[in-house]
C-alpha cells in the first residue's frame, strides 16, 4: 500500500511535468504573439511576395489591371503553398494582417513540431524542445522564404508521425503521415528530399537491428527483417512517387548554365560556430545565444549523471540514428554545397536550419537528474526571453523606418513603375535587407506593374510577363542605372512612379542630381536620400528600351 509520502512524490513530479509543459507553450505563444507587436513582420522577400498574390487575385478573377502585363504561368503546386494561404487570408485581412498570421502560425507549428518530434524519439524529455524554439526564427524566415519556412515546420511533424507509427502503421496513421507529405509537395522541394533521407535512413537501421537480432540462415533473417519494415515500406512508396514527380518539376527550374564557385569548407564552417547562417541579426550577444542553445545540450553528455534512457533504447536507436544521418548530410551539404542548386537560392547555407534541428532532435534521450533538470530548463528559459526582447527591439527599428511606404498614398491607380536603389550595400545590423523590395508595397497599393519584378521565369513561376520585357527581373541597382543613363529621357517621362529600394535608412542612397530625378513629382519617404517618385499625370504606356541595355531577366531562385 502507497505510502502518504509516495503519493505525495508521485502528485509533485507530475505537478512538475505539467509545470515545464505549461511553461513551453507560454513561451510558444510569447513568441508568437510577439508577431504582432508591430505593423508588420518585416522581410527581405515579403513585399514582393506580397504584390504577386494581389496580381495572382486579379487574374484568378478573370480580369484587374494586372492582366494586361501578367499571365498565370503555371498552376504547378510546388512552391505555391505561401501565396494561395495569403490569398486566401487576404479575402478577410489587409494584407500585411495576413502576411502576419501566415507567421505566426508558422512560429507555433515550429514550437510544437519540435515538442512532438522530440516527444517522439523519448516520451519523457520536456527539456530539450525550449532549447530549439529560437531557431523558429532562422535567417531565412527573414529573407522572406516562407516557403521554406513553413516546410521545415511541416517536416517535423512528419518525423514525428512516421517515428510513433513505424512499423506497426494503421491506416489512420498511414492518410495523416501521407497528408502531410502532400502538403510538403506545394511547399518545398528541399524538406522532401530530407523526409526521404530520414525515413530511409530508419527503415535501414530497423532492417539492420531486426536481422541481427533474427537466428537461422541469411535469407530467413532477411525474410525476417525484411517483415518489420513491410508496412513501412508500402506507406513510403506513394511518398516517394510524390518526391520524384516534385524532383522532376523543381529540375526544370536548373537552366542556364552553372557557374562554379569556390567553397571555402573552413570559412562556412567558422560561419556556423558563430551562427552567421542562422541569425538574422549581428548582435553579438543574439549570436551567442543561438550558439549557446546549440552547445549546451550537447556538453550535457559530459556531465556522469547524465545518461540516455535505456528504457525504450531498441524504439529509438533507429530514430537517433535517422536523425543524426540527416544532421550530417545537412551538415556536409552546408559545408561543401552550391550556393544555387535546382534554382533554390541559399542552397548550402540554409542546410544549416535542417542540421540544426535534427542534431539537436538526435539528443532527445539523455535524461537529466531533477536538480540539473530545473536549472537546465531555467537557463534555456531565461535565453529565450532574451533573444526575444531582442528581436523586439530590432524589429520595431525596421518597421519604424518602413512606416513611410506603408502610409504613402498612391496618386494614380494603374500605371507602370520601378525600384531602384544605390549601390548594394549591406543594412548594417542585420543579415537581410527589408527595405530592398520595400517598394513592392507602393507598386500594390497602386495597382501598378512593377517593371523589374523578379522571379517571373521558369516554368515554377506562378505568373510571368504577357511578353518579355528586356528590364524583367533587373535588381534596382540596375534599374537605376538604367533609368538614369544618357538617352532615357524619354523612358522616365512615361514610368508613373518611381521607388527606392533602400539598403540603410543612415546612408546616402541615390544622388539628388541624376537625371531620374529630374522634372518629376517628388515624395520624400525615407529621412535618407531615398526619394519616392510620382510621375506628373498623363497617359502612361509600357516603356520602351534600347537593343542591349540589360539582358532578360532570370529568376533569382525559388523562394
Amino acid at each position: 500500500m502507497d505510502t502518504v509520502r509516495g503519493i505525495l512524490q508521485r502528485l509533485r513530479r507530475r505537478a512538475s511535468g505539467h509545470g515545464v509543459r505549461t511553461l513551453f507553450f507560454g513561451l510558444t505563444a510569447m513568441q508568437a504573439g510577439a508577431v504582432w507587436l508591430h505593423r508588420s513582420f518585416p522581410t527581405q522577400d515579403g513585399p514582393v511576395q506580397l504584390y504577386y498574390t494581389d496580381v495572382l487575385a486579379d487574374l484568378l478573377r478573370g480580369g484587374g489591371k494586372y492582366s494586361d502585363y501578367f499571365r498565370i504561368n503555371s498552376h504547378s503546386p510546388v512552391y505555391c503553398f505561401f501565396n494561395y494561404a495569403l490569398l486566401l487570408l487576404n479575402q478577410v485581412f489587409a494584407p500585411l494582417t495576413s502576411e502576419r498570421v501566415l507567421v505566426c502560425l508558422y512560429v507555433v507549428a515550429f514550437s510544437l513540431g519540435v515538442w512532438y518530434l522530440v516527444r517522439s524519439v523519448e516520451p519523457q524529455n520536456d527539456w530539450l524542445p525550449f532549447f530549439l524554439l529560437p531557431f523558429a526564427f532562422h535567417c531565412y524566415l527573414y529573407l522572406g522564404i516562407y516557403n521554406f519556412s513553413f516546410g521545415i515546420a511541416t517536416l517535423l511533424f512528419a518525423m514525428g508521425v512516421w517515428l510513433r507509427s513505424a512499423p506497426g502503421w494503421t491506416w489512420k496513421a498511414s492518410l495523416l503521415w501521407l497528408a502531410l507529405v502532400a502538403v510538403l509537395c506545394v511547399m518545398h522541394q528541399l524538406t522532401l528530399a530530407f523526409l526521404a533521407l530520414f525515413f530511409s535512413g530508419h527503415m535501414a537501421a530497423v532492417f539492420v537491428a531486426a536481422f541481427r537480432a533474427a537466428e537461422g540462415g541469411i535469407w530467413g533473417r532477411t525474410r525476417v527483417a525484411w517483415r518489420h519494415i513491410a508496412r513501412s515500406a508500402a506507406t513510403a512508396a506513394p511518398a516517394l512517387a510524390a518526391m520524384l514527380w516534385v524532383a522532376s518539376l523543381s529540375s526544370l527550374a536548373a537552366h542556364g548554365a552553372a557557374v562554379s564557385q569556390h567553397v571555402d569548407i573552413v570559412y562556412r564552417l567558422l560561419g556556423l560556430l558563430v551562427m552567421v547562417p542562422l541569425s538574422p541579426f549581428v548582435d553579438p550577444l543574439y549570436r551567442f545565444c543561438l550558439l549557446l542553445l546549440l552547445l549546451l545540450p550537447g556538453s550535457l553528455v559530459a556531465i556522469r549523471s547524465v545518461r540516455a534512457s535505456r528504457r525504450h533504447r531498441p524504439a529509438n536507436g533507429a530514430a537517433i540514428f535517422a536523425l543524426g544521418l540527416t544532421a550530417a548530410v545537412g551538415l556536409a551539404l552546408f559545408a561543401l554545397g552550391p550556393p544555387w542548386f535546382f534554382g533554390a537560392g541559399y542552397f548550402a547555407a540554409r542546410m544549416s536550419v535542417i542540421f540544426v534541428v535534427c542534431f539537436l532532435s538526435a539528443l532527445a534521450p539523455l535524461t537529466l537528474p531533477r536538480p540539473l533538470h530545473r536549472v537546465v530548463v531555467a537557463t534555456a528559459v531565461c535565453v529565450v526571453t532574451l533573444m526575444a526582447v531582442i528581436r523586439y527591439s530590432e524589429t520595431a527599428t525596421i518597421v519604424n523606418a518602413l512606416i513611410p511606404i506603408y502610409d504613402a498614398r498612391p496618386l494614380h491607380a494603374g500605371g507602370w513603375g520601378a525600384i531602384v536603389s544605390g549601390e548594394e550595400e549591406g543594412v548594417v545590423g542585420l543579415s537581410f535587407n527589408p527595405y530592398f523590395w520595400a517598394g513592392a508595397h507602393y507598386a500594390r497599393e497602386s495597382k501598378a506593374v512593377l517593371l523589374n519584378a523578379p522571379w517571373l521565369y521558369g516554368p515554377l513561376a506562378i505568373i510571368t510577363p504577357r511578353e518579355v520585357h528586356a528590364w524583367d527581373g533587373a535588381s534596382p541597382e540596375k534599374m537605376r542605372r538604367i533609368l538614369s543613363s544618357d538617352g532615357r529621357q524619354g523612358l522616365v517621362s512615361r514610368v508613373v512612379f518611381v521607388c527606392g529600394g533602400k539598403w540603410d535608412p543612415t546612408q546616402r542612397e541615390m544622388a539628388s542630381s541624376i537625371s531620374l530625378t529630374r522634372g518629376l513629382g517628388l515624395v520624400r519617404v525615407f529621412d535618407s536620400e531615398v526619394i519616392y517618385c510620382d510621375g506628373r499625370s498623363g497617359a502612361a504606356s509600357t516603356p520602351g528600351y534600347t537593343e542591349g541595355s540589360l539582358s532578360n531577366g532570370k529568376p533569382e531562385g525559388m523562394r
